[in-house]
């Protein structure tokens, strides 16, 4: 277990704009989330030391996180700030998953190369797949890096070129899953986050996967407004 005695954990480190700090909320210093989820991102997991840390500032809280998935692997007693974790609502943030086995979920540490740790999946909530966390009543956006495919049905043969502007966000109506893949059905609308948001000449919807076939997300939202 050389890696575990020895590893050196450095976190990153953000600063943030007085703009965004509030009254009576206290942030913490060192807090350095994800924004979008990385390609090969599962979920989340909720940690309650995380919460505390991003509400009460100070030092973080830590975590007891193993070297295996397995009871009998050495522990170590983690600082929360040098996992990685994904923004998911105002000052709010979850750590990330990136795979599930029966009883356990592997986390990352931050920095690179990337290290792993694994957690035992027996808290409440528990794991949260991404695909649980995007929907209608949120400001959702495209990825810079979709492919602008609209898909008439899930996964079927026939798709259209998106050739709008930015003027136009995806509006999520409906979910389909198949196989492990997560389809959403989107419906365009003028981003509400812009002055004069353009009209759409006609109603423009269609399917796209949560996913690109490289693992990358299309699709995510605001998680503070505009």
């Amino acid at each position: 277990m050389h890696f575990w005695k020895n590893v050196h954990l450095s976190g990153r480190t953000a600063s943030l704009s007085l703009a965004l700090l509030l009254p009576l909320v206290a942030v913490a210093a060192s807090y350095a989330p994800e924004h979008f989820p990385p390609p090969a991102a599962e979920g989340v997991v909720k940690l309650p030391a995380l919460d505390r840390w991003l509400l009460e500032g100070g030092s973080p809280g830590r975590v007891t996180v193993y070297a295996a998935p397995q009871q009998s692997a050495a522990t170590q007693q983690l600082a929360v700030d040098k996992l990685q974790y994904l923004e998911t609502g105002y000052e709010t943030a979850d750590a990330l998953v990136y795979q599930q086995q029966p009883g356990w979920l592997r986390l990352a540490l931050q920095g690179q190369p990337i290290r792993w740790v694994w957690l035992p999946d027996a808290q409440s909530p528990g794991f949260k797949p991404m695909a649980a966390m995007v929907g209608p009543d949120q400001l959702n956006y495209f990825a810079p890096g979709w492919d602008r495919r609209l898909w008439s049905v899930p996964d079927g043969p026939q798709y259209a070129l998106f050739k709008g502007d930015d003027s136009l966000v995806p509006s999520i109506i409906g979910k389909r899953q198949l196989g492990r893949r997560w389809w959403l059905q989107v419906r365009l609308v003028p981003d509400p986050c812009q002055d004069k948001p353009a009209m759409p000449l006609a109603v423009l919807e269609g399917w796209l996967p949560l996913r690109d076939s490289k693992g990358r997300y299309n699709i995510w939202y605001h998680t503070r407004g505009c």
